[in-house]
């Protein structure tokens, strides 16, 4: 008995081709390349229709309607995961697109917020600086307000001593041997001695007590030794 004449791509329509070709699908798809992916469908589909062929056609008796439903179903199975590698590329391209949007509406807000954080900065600055200023100008009216204080207080306290100062003024009144005394101040002054120029004299009704204002004056006629 001859030995079967054996073909080079006999090895192409075994189970475990199958089963790498869609091991590498497998992977293609997890790591999104869909385009290799039905590459390595396709081959899978063909692999499977060669075996098909050489069970139902090139067997005998033939199976032509064997084949034919074996062949629909992996058009089908191909094109199917064709239609559905389609709309999950489609589905992840509109994710990354929503991404991308996402994460330049995110640079933005970004953005805004790095702006907006300078101008708070720089608005609390302007704060600062006018608390400062503020409270500079407030130092400087207490330092106005405490010198004008104490100018108050010195002119209050001199014009209170100025009560206790006496003011006696002497005048004569054009009459010879005869002067007045008039107490310009605001206390009682007490005369006790009498001077005039031109050599000792006496004066009647010393001591005398003086009150304030012309109405307490005080006329003292002297007498020569």
């Amino acid at each position: 008995m001859e030995d079967k004449k054996r073909s080079l791509f006999d090895w192409a329509d075994t189970p475990w081709t199958v089963a790498a070709l869609l091991g590498v699908w497998g992977v293609f798809m997890g790591v999104e390349e869909f385009f290799l992916a039905n590459v390595f469908m396709v081959l899978a589909g063909a692999s499977c229709t060669v075996r098909l062929y050489k069970d139902s056609i090139q067997a005998w008796p033939r199976k032509n309607l064997a084949f034919a439903l074996g062949l629909v179903i992996i058009l089908a199975i191909v094109v199917v995961d064709i239609r559905l590698t389609a709309k999950k590329k489609a589905s992840t391209e509109a994710k990354e697109g929503e991404i991308t949007r996402l994460t330049g509406e995110v640079g933005q807000l970004n953005g805004t917020v790095e702006k907006q954080s300078v101008a708070l900065k720089e608005a609390q600055a302007h704060t600062d600086q006018h608390v400062s200023d503020i409270q500079d100008e407030n130092k400087q009216l207490r330092a106005s307000i405490d010198k004008k204080d104490a100018a108050l207080v010195s002119i209050a306290r001199q014009q209170f001593a100025l009560n206790f100062f006496p003011q006696v003024f002497v005048s004569d009144n054009g009459t010879p041997n005869e002067v007045a005394i008039i107490n310009n101040g605001k206390t009682t002054a007490t005369i006790t001695e009498i001077d005039v120029e031109r050599g000792p004299q006496e004066a009647s009704n010393v001591p005398a007590v003086l009150t304030p204002g012309p109405a307490g004056g005080y006329d003292s006629r002297c007498t020569m030794k």
